[in-house]
This record gives structure tokens, C-alpha cells and sequence, in this order.
């Protein structure tokens, strides 16, 4: 009888530590394909011009202009322009992660509908 309850006791601790394994394995197998997914997400300009952008969850993107702005004269085409012509903001960006996740290889873009000019970048 105990030679019967033994060999009872190693089947079960055999199929609970596979069982063990299994999840272990699914789990490093879902992690790993997670880690090397690529995420992207393309930010309107109401989600990154404003507060609610820096309440957001994730990661966020808000860019907040500074009270300074300038003009200059930008004569491109050598004709002679002496009126300022170019009107330029300050904004600062911010980005935040408020996930649990660590992030690299972080690219960012912004896109213009029309020509600009950036001074410094």
C-alpha cells in the first residue's frame, strides 16, 4: 500500500511540475515576443498640445510653448526682403513613460502640413 501511494505521490509531483514548466515556458515565450514587437503610436496634435496629453496613460507626449516668441527676416532667395517674414514658437516637449516597461531605441518625429523652419532642434 505505501509502495502504491508513493508511486501516487511521484506521478503527481511529475505532472504538477510540468504543469510548472508549461506556464513558465508560455510565459517567457509571450514576454519575449512582446519585448521584440515594435510599438508605435502617431499622436494628433490635440493629444500632444495639451493637458490631456500629460494625463495620459502609457507613454505621453506634450509639448507646452514658451511664452517667448521672435520674427526674422529670411531672405532664402537673395530678393531683397527686409520685412520680417517668419514668425517662431518655443515649445518644450515632454515625454513621459508611465508604464512599468523600460524604453530604448526611442524615435520621435514631428511632422509639419506645411513648410517650416527649424532653428534649433
Amino acid at each position: 500500500m505505501k509502495q502504491n501511494n508513493r508511486k501516487k505521490a511521484a506521478w503527481i509531483f511529475a505532472a504538477t511540475f510540468l504543469i510548472v514548466l508549461a506556464v513558465l515556458a508560455a510565459a517567457m515565450l509571450k514576454t519575449s515576443a512582446y519585448n521584440h514587437t515594435r510599438h508605435h503610436d502617431d499622436l494628433a496634435r490635440t493629444a500632444v498640445f495639451s493637458e490631456r496629453g500629460a494625463q495620459a496613460e502609457g507613454i505621453s507626449v506634450t509639448a507646452v510653448p514658451r511664452g517667448s516668441t521672435w520674427t526674422k527676416v529670411f531672405d532664402l532667395y537673395d530678393e531683397g526682403l527686409t520685412e520680417h517674414n517668419y514668425q517662431a514658437f518655443t515649445y518644450d516637449f515632454t515625454f513621459a513613460n508611465k508604464t512599468k516597461d523600460e524604453v530604448y531605441d526611442f524615435v520621435f518625429r514631428l511632422g509639419f502640413r506645411h513648410d517650416a523652419f527649424l532653428s534649433s532642434a
